[in-house]
């Protein structure tokens, strides 16, 4: 008898199988989630420290040229602004100025009027900005301009 239960292995071969069958499945499962990770990772939410911070010093309106002093009271640098000056409630002039404004330090920006008429411009909006560099090489490489809209300032002006 202990013979035919030594060369009886149905019943091995069948347990054998189904650990094979449970290895498959949870192997494809382990597959499967790892794809859908993948896929469904969504892209990285860039955003400015809340710690950058620009205010105006002073401005000064002369023959067609409007000169401004912004200072840099955060804690990072600033790579540039964005800038507005409105004649009532649409903007008049848009521009970007690239700068490097480290923290405690303070530029002037100077911006033509152009067709605007100086005695009617009644706010300046300022948006700063910071530039990401991207770690890596390649043509794939971007930098990535961030806006700082919590710190986003704007000020009343007369230009008479």
């Amino acid at each position: 008898m202990k013979l035919l239960l030594l060369f009886n292995k149905k019943a091995v071969s069948i347990l054998v199988g189904y650990v094979l069958l449970i290895l498959l499945t949870v192997s494809l499962a382990g597959l499967i989630y790892g794809f859908l990770q993948y896929r469904a990772r969504l892209p990285e939410k860039l955003s400015c420290p809340e710690d950058v911070s620009v205010y105006v010093v002073n401005y000064s309106c002369e023959d067609g040229i409007i000169t401004f002093w912004i200072k840099n009271s955060g804690l990072w640098n600033i790579t540039g602004v964005n800038y507005k000056f409105y004649s009532g409630i649409s903007p008049c002039i848009m521009n970007e100025t690239i700068i490097s404004l480290e923290p405690g330090l303070e530029t002037m920006i100077q911006s033509n009027i152009g067709n605007c008429q100086i005695n009617k411009l009644n706010k300046l909006e300022i948006l700063p900005y910071i530039i990401l560099k991207e770690i890596g090489t390649g043509p794939a490489k971007k930098d990535k301009k961030i806006f700082c809209s919590n710190a986003k300032i704007s000020i009343d002006v007369d230009c008479l």
